[in-house]
């Protein structure tokens, strides 16, 4: 959970190496955990989008699509709705439109 607030509050401070670090324990720790997964991997696009690698950051972004599925939880869809946000102006980019498709099958469903 420490690592989970840590991240974010790396990432509010547009720290993003810091921020991956404490995130990446989040994301180890999580594999049986869908929600805590999907948050992980939304935080862990925004450091990547924050240093600048929009197709990680993307790729990121498509697991924790991936992640939501079967879940009811509307904070897990309200993380996705504000990462799509973070990505529009980069929705030229084909690992970005991927995302917003499947983002956009999801909200649809």
């Amino acid at each position: 959970m420490f690592a989970s607030h840590a991240g974010t509050c790396w990432i509010e401070l547009r720290k993003p190496d810091e921020a991956r670090a404490m995130l990446q324990l989040l994301w180890n720790a999580t594999t049986d955990q869908a929600r805590r997964r999907v948050y992980g991997a939304v935080q862990l696009s925004r450091a990547e989008l924050l240093n600048g690698d929009v197709e990680q950051a993307a790729s990121y972004a498509t697991t924790a699509v991936e992640s939501v599925a079967g879940l009811t939880s509307q904070r897990s869809r309200n993380h996705l709705v504000q990462l799509r946000k973070q990505l529009a102006p980069y929705h030229h980019v084909a690992a970005v439109e991927e995302f917003e498709r499947r983002v956009d099958l999801l909200l649809e469903g």
